[in-house]
């Protein structure tokens, strides 16, 4: 495994930004241990949201706990918290953005749940650093018919200083349900 850390003057020649905003960045750089130019290829994926677990025991019940990082660019800025059944792809359009989550049942009831006993601090103020946690709290035994189901939940950053606009949509995060 090569160690950036040894490499000296990096030249990087080309960048890439893909629709789901991961960025691939390709160059080349000399190692002084090998004596050599050895190609670079840096690949970052932007993570604004993520979570603890991706399983629940629908028998046992527990939480997934959300973390939402969108950076302090955003901060003082609201956030919410949805999800889908449906899964994530076209998504759905909201003012300039898309939320990666299909419309459905499961989104208008997260939605309307919102900072419920079963969507915790899903919707409010992001910190000054940009950042927030988000709890989903699945009850023991319930909705056995979703066993095997899996899940996504998404987030909006939310510019309420002249009216609500939806500024930013995160990446979707799943969330199977186990027996």
């Amino acid at each position: 495994m090569l160690n950036y850390g040894t490499l000296n003057t990096p030249s990087f020649r080309d960048i890439h930004v893909r629709a789901d905003g991961a960025v691939e960045v390709v160059g080349s750089a000399y190692d002084p241990v090998a004596g050599v130019t050895r190609a670079v290829r840096l690949h970052m994926s932007p993570k604004t949201l993520t979570s603890d677990v991706d399983s629940l025991s629908m028998a046992q019940g527990g939480t997934q706990t959300l973390s939402l990082e969108v950076g302090p660019d955003y901060a003082g800025k609201f956030y919410l918290i949805v999800g889908s059944l449906s899964g994530t792809t076209p998504g759905t359009p909201v003012d300039a953005v898309t939320l990666p989550l299909n419309m459905d049942n499961y989104l208008l009831f997260s939605l309307n749940q919102a900072n419920s006993s079963y969507y915790q601090t899903t919707l409010g103020p992001l910190s000054v650093q940009g950042q927030a946690s988000a709890q989903l709290v699945l009850p023991p035994n319930a909705l056995p018919s979703l066993i095997g189901t899996t899940l996504h939940h998404a987030g909006l950053v939310l510019d309420v200083s002249a009216g609500v606009q939806a500024v930013l949509a995160t990446n979707a995060v799943p969330l199977t349900l186990m027996p």
